[in-house]
């Protein structure tokens, strides 16, 4: 078939990001940028981080978790190496989860992120501690903000 692209065979990264339509392209571009086109898993929860670690919204928590063992079984298989979070600021997870004033200033808005990737990171690094974790913080144009 004419045009078509060869998909690797081995996934060696999990990533999870917002459901937000805004960085569906961002994301894919910074993915790019990091060598990772069609090298990588990807789950997708309103709030990113926040999605996965809120006692607000424990399903997420669970799928979150159900969604990583599933991907991380069959990454074992080629050495699961890595995991991105990426989490964007404006969130509107954020202010329906942790109430309007969460993130009113830019280093407020920066600390509630930074709190939540940090907790999910931990976590992570507790049931894979085999992998590399980066934390990471996108602003609305693409610039990325790392925390680990």
């Amino acid at each position: 078939m004419s045009g078509t692209k060869e998909i690797p065979e081995v996934a060696t990264t999990l990533i999870l990001t917002c459901m937000d339509y805004r960085f569906i392209t961002l994301t894919a571009e910074y993915m790019r940028e990091q060598g990772l086109t069609n090298k990588y898993y990807q789950l997708i929860l309103a709030g990113a981080s926040l999605g996965a670690v809120s006692p607000k919204v424990p399903a997420w928590n669970a799928a979150f978790w159900e969604q990583t063992a599933i991907a991380a079984n069959d990454l074992m298989k080629e050495n699961f190496r890595r995991v991105i979070i990426i989490d964007h600021r404006k969130c509107g997870a954020y202010e329906l989860l942790l109430g309007p004033d969460c993130c009113t200033t830019r280093h407020d808005e920066t600390e509630a992120h930074k709190r939540h990737l940090l907790e999910l990171g931990a976590e992570i690094g507790r049931k894979y501690p085999q992998v590399s974790i980066d934390l990471l913080l996108m602003d609305m144009n693409g610039e990325i903000e790392s925390f680990g």
